[in-house]
């Protein structure tokens, strides 16, 4: 691999990205209506909805999952100030459910997009 293209790896390894079944996009560009289409496909097939949010900005560094979600090993460490309130915003707006609603997910994405 050269030089521009490890230099690529490492940027797209640090955008922060959301999947929803499997479908990952970076998290700039998870708009409304892709993550309701998203969702509503997987409900309305009676699958469950796995959503995925990654961030790795700078001292912040968390996988956020709902339940549905494969289960994945806990962090080895505490979360500094900046990973808690992301944290505890995840749980506020009730993705730490399986029935959650979109709409909060939306409004989650759009309040973390800028981190």
């Amino acid at each position: 691999m050269g030089d521009a293209d490890g230099a690529a790896a490492a940027i797209k390894q640090s955008m922060p990205t959301i999947s929803i079944g499997g479908n990952e996009t970076d998290l700039a560009h998870a708009n409304a209506s892709w993550i309701r289409e998203q969702v509503r496909a997987l409900r309305s097939r009676g699958m469950p909805v796995c959503v995925q949010v990654s961030i790795q900005s700078g001292p912040i560094n968390v996988l956020l999952s709902t339940p549905a979600c494969s289960p994945s090993n806990p962090a080895g460490r505490e979360p500094n100030i900046e990973e808690r309130r992301i944290l505890d915003l995840w749980r506020k707006r009730g993705m730490a459910s399986d029935d959650f609603d979109v709409g909060q997910l939306i409004a989650f994405v759009n309040e973390i997009k800028h981190v």
